[in-house]
């Protein structure tokens, strides 16, 4: 008897101390998501699964640092290059997509128009006025026609670069200054047509 309570007191001084070692790693970790949607309470950490397996527990994971990404000056001259034209690339695009939907709004200015006319109404006034848009079209996608070619052609070994993107950026804005004329070109064209349709 008494050599059974020695071994049952020597088992549980062996054990005692995994439990203590497993519940403090246990209160250390940090549960998150559940049915409550529990986020991470410190910032730099993510909710992660533990395992695979159908019911794993979520717990806080610290984020790996990620690289601070090198600025753009501090690149070499190539990467600098293919940077900017990229950047160029974004704009062009995009001005582009407005010269297109200015380019909508003079067909339909155009049909309106040509139904007012067929109802009687004398737009010969306006006609001008629509022609003058449909030029002022072609002329800013000329100009970003020929601005594309420009920044395509920058080539890394020249030592013009800067000079290139800064006239870009100058021809760029005059483009998208012409743009707001434009539209406002368009709107003063409706404004006339509503007006020759009241009268």
């Amino acid at each position: 008897m008494r050599n059974k309570i020695i071994s049952a007191c020597l088992a549980a001084s062996l054990v005692m101390p995994v439990l203590a070692l497993a519940q403090s790693a246990d209160e250390a970790v940090v549960r998150c998501g559940g049915l409550a949607g529990t986020r991470c309470p410190t910032k730099g950490y993510k909710c992660t699964l533990e395992g695979d397996y159908p019911d794993a527990l979520t717990k806080c994971v610290k984020e790996e640092a990620r690289p601070a990404p090198i600025p753009v000056n501090k690149r070499p001259k190539a990467e600098r290059v293919e940077y900017l034209k990229r950047s160029a690339q974004t704009q062009h695009n995009r001005t582009e997509t407005a010269i297109d939907k200015l380019a909508v709004m003079v067909d339909r200015i155009e049909a309106y128009a040509a139904k007012l006319q067929e109802r009687g109404v004398d737009t010969s006034s306006v006609v001008p006025s629509i022609e003058s848009a449909k030029t002022t079209k072609e002329e800013i996608k000329a100009m970003l026609s020929e601005l594309r070619a420009r920044y395509e052609a920058i080539d890394p070994e020249s030592d013009d670069v800067r000079t290139t993107v800064q006239a870009f950026m100058s021809e760029m804005k005059n483009i998208k200054k012409k743009l707001i004329e434009f539209h406002r070109m368009l709107m003063s064209i409706v404004k006339q047509l509503k007006s020759l349709e009241r009268k």
